[in-house]
């Protein structure tokens, strides 16, 4: 009968604990946010491609947040993506943050634990889907695209202490944020030998650092944001992967009389530096923001001649794609990205906005060194306080004008989303 009660409590307790908004148990307030979308895509690049629709719960953040003392929080983010189930094997599940963070006085906080850093103005705020038009959000924070465009190669993900603080400065704000934590380099399988280093632990010694300082006045916030750490290049590293596990095949292939091919060697740990500006201006039902990444990595002379090897290695021969022969990797690691936003709110419960974003890989060259290009038009109804109501058409390309794109990108995407806060 004991137990009979419980499977009835648990499910009830359930029930009880989503039908409010904000509520709070034991002094705990929970709350979160979620987008569930219907997106269909058209690909104009490949015309016997067939058109496709799908549902998705796009991401499910639940906050956990308890207020210990007044001048001590602790918060804790469960993440969700792209109709999670373990037993399918969908999307991901992530403990997203979990800090506590110490507020003495207005400028000085410290924050202590899993956190999402300031870097640039949007990467605090991108789990918060309520707050912006948009339903993709730009490219560099989309997690939905986390395993396709390994996204930390753009913008640290996360930090594990951050002081930060706020200086009044006549009509102005001054804001700055100092960060650290674990580089890249995180184990992510067990070790069956040697040094016992668990999955989630960092191996090295170098760590992640970073910052950002920035003003705000009358509407008007602007920044600057840098980091500095290691980087892993494993999208170059799974091509040369890729690429050493055929040349065995291809040696026992050739004549005599041609020359073996050798092993690739990968790239090793190089330093990296990540630098962002961000602009924005809220005022009269209007909204404008932007933002810019830079990514420079500062390769040895051992790891530039391993680039050139792996270069020469990795180039696709004259006839398998193209007539000519086609270079995949380049010997530039420069990256960056920038978007603009313009957003109108009127009727007090409409808003359209536009977009415009592009990203660059110069090692890739597969796609276009010159970048990926986005352009996005969005409107919404904001059905209520905790719900926005949301439509959007994006166009995303490559420049397909110039040979040294090999893989044409040209697709039209058209989404509708609903965004709750709860």
């Amino acid at each position: 009968m004991k137990l009979l009660k419980m499977r009835c409590v648990v499910p009830l307790f359930g029930l009880l604990l989503f039908s409010s908004t904000n509520i709070s148990a034991e002094g705990v307030d929970i709350f979160g946010y979620a987008q569930i979308t219907l997106t269909g895509n058209k690909d104009l690049a490949d015309e016997s491609v067939s058109p496709t629709t799908t549902f998705s719960v796009q991401e499910f953040d639940l906050f956990f947040q308890k207020t210990l003392s007044p001048k001590i929080t602790m918060l804790a983010d469960i993440q969700f993506n792209g109709n999670y189930s373990t037993s399918k094997s969908w999307g991901s599940m992530a403990l997203d943050e979990l800090w506590i963070k110490f507020s003495p006085y207005r400028q000085l906080n410290i924050k202590v634990g899993k956190l999402l850093p300031t870097f640039n103005s949007f990467n605090e705020i991108k789990t918060k889907f309520p707050l912006f038009p948009y339903i993709v959000r730009p490219i560099v924070y989309e997690t939905s695209f986390q395993e396709s465009l390994a996204l930390n190669r753009w913008a640290p993900e996360h930090a594990m202490m951050q002081i930060f603080g706020t200086q009044p400065i006549n009509n102005a704000k001054l804001d700055y944020a100092i960060f650290g934590g674990n580089s890249e380099f995180l184990e992510t399988e067990v070790k069956g030998s040697g040094t016992l280093t668990l999955p989630g632990d960092d191996t090295t010694n170098f760590k992640l650092v970073g910052g950002r300082v920035g003003m705000r006045a009358s509407g008007i916030k602007f920044g600057v944001s840098g980091t500095y750490d290691y980087a892993r290049n494993d999208v170059i590293n799974k091509s040369v992967a890729d690429q050493n596990a055929r040349i065995p095949s291809i040696n026992e292939h050739l004549p005599s009389f041609v020359p073996k091919l050798e092993i690739m060697p990968k790239l090793g740990d190089i330093p990296r530096a990540r630098l962002g500006f961000d602009l924005s201006y809220t005022g009269h039902g209007l909204t404008i923001e932007g933002e810019y990444i830079l990514v420079k990595q500062m390769p040895s002379d051992k790891e530039k001649a391993n680039l050139d090897i792996i270069v020469k290695g990795t180039t696709i021969p004259a006839g398998q794609m193209k007539p000519y022969a086609v270079q995949t990797v380049g010997t530039d690691l420069t990256k960056s990205f920038w978007y603009v936003n313009v957003m109108y709110d009127f009727l007090d419960k409409f808003y359209a906005s536009a977009g415009f974003s592009n990203q660059a890989d110069a090692s890739d060259l597969l796609v276009s060194k010159d970048g990926v290009t986005g352009l996005l038009f969005c409107f919404g109804y904001r059905l209520t306080d905790n719900v926005t109501i949301k439509s959007e058409f994006t166009n995303i390309r490559n420049d397909i004008m110039s040979d040294e794109a090999a893989i044409e990108l040209n697709q039209i995407i058209g989404q509708v989303a609903v965004s709750v806060f709860f």
